[in-house]
């Protein structure tokens, strides 16, 4: 039985302290827990003001019907001790629904004025949406050239509109999908589940392609690792759920 992973443990159960520190010094996020806890810290400063709320499951009529199956990759047969039990998908789903909610709201009423000398903190530099190479180098970093990887943050998140979302799904779609790729690993997991829960609903039918690609590379790796991790098998599984139950892709396949 895979242990919980969301929701997000207390503040008694997690060193605060040392997230922020990582946070200053630019350190990717170790987990998804962490990245959910930054995303709380980072949204301390947002205004507590009432917004509306949208229900987004009132969109799912509008979205296509006519998608194919997974067939292809859902009757791989999957180990039952590699499935995550219905508790923790619950909650998984609970959360990522709330984060997706706090970018919502921090997109509808901006981000908290700026200080004098901050504008250049504020806003990060990005490759052009055209440029996957870049990308490539801001995602992952480039040791032998002393570029360090760009963890995903809200305000980098709010920098990024949907059509430049959309891209960057695919070229992690695309990226997942090369034929050496074996494992999932954390800074990508990190990165996905950041532009995803930055995805707007509904989504058209090339975007829903492109997340059950997602979805085809993580449930092969899944069903495929000889001796998964439990961080493997629990990042996999997240996107999985993500990809599958939220986005609506897996038409009840496991």
């Amino acid at each position: 039985m895979m242990a919980a992973a969301l929701p997000v443990e207390g503040e008694e159960a997690v060193d605060v302290q040392a997230i922020r520190r990582r946070m200053q010094q630019g350190f990717p996020p170790q987990d998804v827990q962490e990245y959910l806890w930054r995303v709380r810290l980072e949204a301390e400063g947002i205004p507590d003001v009432v917004v509306s709320d949208v229900d987004p499951r009132r969109f799912d009529a509008q979205q296509t019907s006519n998608l194919p199956t997974l067939q292809s990759f859902g009757s791989k047969s999957t180990a039952q001790e590699r499935l995550p039990g219905d508790r923790w998908r619950s909650e998984l789903l609970a959360d990522f629904a709330e984060l997706r909610q706090l970018i919502a709201r921090w997109e509808d009423i901006g981000p908290p004025r700026k200080e004098p000398g901050t504008e250049e903190i504020l806003r990060t530099n990005v490759p052009r949406m055209s440029d996957e190479d870049g990308w490539i180098v801001f995602f992952f970093g480039k040791p032998e050239a002393e570029e360090a990887a760009t963890p995903p943050h809200l305000r980098l998140l709010l920098q990024f509109d949907q059509v430049l979302t959309r891209r960057l799904l695919d070229y992690h779609a695309a990226w997942l999908s090369d034929d050496g790729m074996t494992a999932l690993s954390r800074a990508r997991a990190v990165w996905i589940y950041a532009l995803l829960a930055r995805l707007d609903k509904p989504v058209h039918a090339s975007v829903a392609a492109t997340i059950r690609q997602i979805l085809r590379s993580c449930w092969t790796m899944r069903c495929e690792l000889e001796t998964p991790s439990e961080t493997q098998l629990m990042a996999l599984n997240i996107l999985i759920v993500i990809a599958g139950d939220f986005f609506g892709q897996l038409h009840d396949l496991e």
